[in-house]
């Protein structure tokens, strides 16, 4: 059996003394804030502990050092660094906007739309973390009534930071709970962009339909019972709801896998081959093969998912799922899929000793179990 180590990142990437934007940003301020005196820029940086924190605050830190020594010609800070030539020096803007008009919604909010169409990932991103943390801190309906008609935006930047904003579980950012507990404000907000033209606003409106799945399954599921009546949809609409009930899909919920017309398992022939060996060493990668043989009248599409019972500490059990594969089958044809899972300690759990059950689904039918022992 193949043996890999763990790949390791860096982790969330940050600035540090040998590779920074330091001279680049004194640069690009000095040479549009020429009468004021920059020289103790990187001082005031480094006295701020600015190598000494990560990525999302030595934007702040970047924010109250520029603040600082622009003084009375701060508010020129924002569109000078949202327009900078480097694409992650306009990360900072919405930075300078947080701390800059932090007692004034209506100009943050206003700010915050121009740094939202402007291009590059930093600055769209961190303008999404911006209007996210406004709903929690003014509460949703407060922001919304301001922010609602951006979805009509002619810039997919701008349409997209309010999708963004609006998801209940924004990675690296506090979640929503009033959005969690309660997402009947989204279904308004989303069902207006269900046949947007952008990809990328096309993205966000499914991944924050995805975040609804995992607190209020249910809901989801009746959202898109209705947003699919219609005799035909869009391929764009088709996308979304494909890419929102991914969660509900590799759980093998049969709901949405109806939704999505996934076939009855009844009339295909099913081989999985056990390619596991009884005992299994840490950094192995386990090899998965699955063939199928569409037997119907007509084509058939499945999923299949593989979830493993896994040991945890004090004799708890713990479950990890994983998505085998997709196809669509037509009739007479077979299908091989392979996966492969690489059995290793994750950065917070390590694999405890013991036997670790895999079972497959599809479709959400259980067909089968195979365990080795580690």
């Amino acid at each position: 059996m193949q043996i890999r180590k763990p790949k390791k990142g860096i982790g969330v990437p940050k600035q540090t003394p040998e590779n920074n934007l330091i001279k680049e940003v004194e640069s690009l301020i000095s040479e549009q804030l020429h009468e004021i005196d920059w020289s103790n820029f990187e001082n005031k940086l480094i006295e701020n502990k600015f190598f000494e924190t990560g990525m999302v605050k030595q934007k702040n830190v970047y924010a109250n050092v520029l603040i600082e020594l622009a003084g009375g010609r701060a508010n020129e800070l924002i569109k000078i660094i949202a327009l900078a030539d480097i694409v992650k020096i306009r990360g900072i803007s919405p930075a300078i906007i947080k701390v800059l008009y932090e007692n004034d919604l209506d100009t943050t909010l206003e700010n915050l739309k121009f740094t939202a169409e402007i291009e590059g990932t930093e600055i769209r991103e961190f303008s999404c973390g911006l209007l996210h943390n406004l709903f929690i801190k003014h509460g949703i309906k407060k922001i919304l009534d301001k922010v609602k008609n951006w979805i009509n935006h002619e810039n997919e930047g701008v349409r997209r930071v309010v999708t963004e904003g609006l998801r209940p579980r924004l990675m690296m950012v506090k979640h929503i709970d009033e959005l969690k507990k309660n997402p009947s404000l989204l279904k308004p907000i989303l069902q207006k962009l269900l046949d947007d033209n952008s990809l990328y606003v096309r993205k966000s409106v499914a991944n924050c339909l995805n975040d609804v799945s995992k607190d209020h399954p249910e809901t989801l599921l009746e959202w898109t019972i209705e947003w699919t009546k219609l005799d035909k949809i869009s391929k764009e609409r088709t996308f979304i709801i494909n890419r929102a009930l991914r969660t509900l899909v590799k759980n093998g919920d049969e709901k949405a896998l109806k939704i999505l017309g996934y076939t009855d398992i009844a009339e295909l022939k099913i081989d999985w081959k056990n390619t596991l060996t009884e005992k299994v060493q840490i950094n192995s990668i386990l090899p998965f093969e699955l063939t199928i043989k569409n037997n119907s009248s007509s084509e058939a599409k499945i999923v299949a998912n593989l979830e493993i019972d896994a040991p945890g500490k004090n004799e708890k059990r713990r479950l990890f799922q994983y998505q085998f594969g997709k196809a669509s089958i037509k009739k007479e044809e077979a299908k091989t899929i392979t996966k492969k899972i690489h059995f290793t300690h994750k950065t917070t759990q390590n694999k405890e000793k013991g036997t670790y059950i895999i079972r497959l689904f599809i479709n959400s039918i259980d067909f089968g179990t195979q365990q080795f022992i580690y």
